[in-house]
């Protein structure tokens, strides 16, 4: 007896490769620079990006400068 899958539609595809490279980006420029500030700043132009496209307006909480990340659990 065969299943039928539900597969996924193109835009949550497009959408899941989309952050993909975010992510591969960041983590290569978190390696190479060293620099939280860096980082945090491309998420932030990503995020924004990535909410034009899809028409959403995102609200994300902004780090000051000299705010610390929170360190990780």
């Amino acid at each position: 007896m065969q299943r039928s899958r539900c597969l996924p539609d193109i835009e949550v595809l497009r959408e899941r490769a989309l952050l993909k490279s975010f992510h591969n980006v960041l983590c290569r420029v978190a390696h190479r620079h060293r620099d939280i500030e860096l980082v945090l700043s491309f998420l932030e132009v990503c995020t924004e990006a990535r909410s034009h496209i899809r028409g959403e307006e995102l609200k994300l909480p902004r780090l000051h400068r000299g705010d610390k990340p929170r360190p990780e659990d």
